[in-house]
């Protein structure tokens, strides 16, 4: 009936201990809750930056063929993804001692996210290096024949000349 898993990463400049438990509802129409726990005492963030980034820009190719024909070819709740998504929760919490950049370097980083009923939320995060306030927000909707996401960043009080110091 349950999934348990246990992963733990030692690089030279990143590292993740990933705990991960999915209890399984239904096997046919397949749906479960899974709970995932990581943290890291070092984390290369140049390395997830590109990643990141590469995903959303796949994400916004295939947004912008939709828009430039003006329709959608298949509706998502009849994708395999989207009628995985709205019976799935995933809770994932997320916890950093030092997270790198290039040679800046943050400190007590940490991330909540949730994945209830096909909807996406931060439940909270925080990071802290160089006097700045940093905000990071992802919202998304999977349970509708038209998913939507959106992600907002910003950073306030942002010491530049420290940053650059390094």
């Amino acid at each position: 009936k349950g999934i348990r898993t246990a992963v733990r990463i030692d690089g030279t400049d990143s590292d993740l201990a990933l705990d991960a438990a999915t209890d399984v509802g239904r096997w046919g129409d397949f749906s479960s809750r899974t709970t995932v726990s990581a943290s890291s005492k070092k984390l290369n963030g140049s390395r997830f930056a590109s990643l990141f980034l590469s995903a959303l820009t796949a994400i916004y190719g295939s947004a912008w063929d939709d828009r430039r024909r003006g329709y959608e070819d298949i509706r998502f709740l009849l994708t395999p993804f989207g009628k995985l998504i709205p019976s799935n929760d995933i809770s994932v919490t997320y916890a950093c001692d030092t997270v790198t950049m290039d040679k800046a370097s943050f400190k007590n980083g940490k991330l909540a996210l949730s994945l209830v009923s096909g909807r996406l939320v931060t439940d909270s995060f925080s990071l802290s290096g160089y006097g700045g306030t940093y905000q990071f927000k992802m919202e998304g909707a999977f349970n509708s024949d038209f998913p939507m996401f959106r992600a907002e960043a910003s950073l306030d009080s942002f010491d530049l000349a420290a940053a650059l110091a390094e």
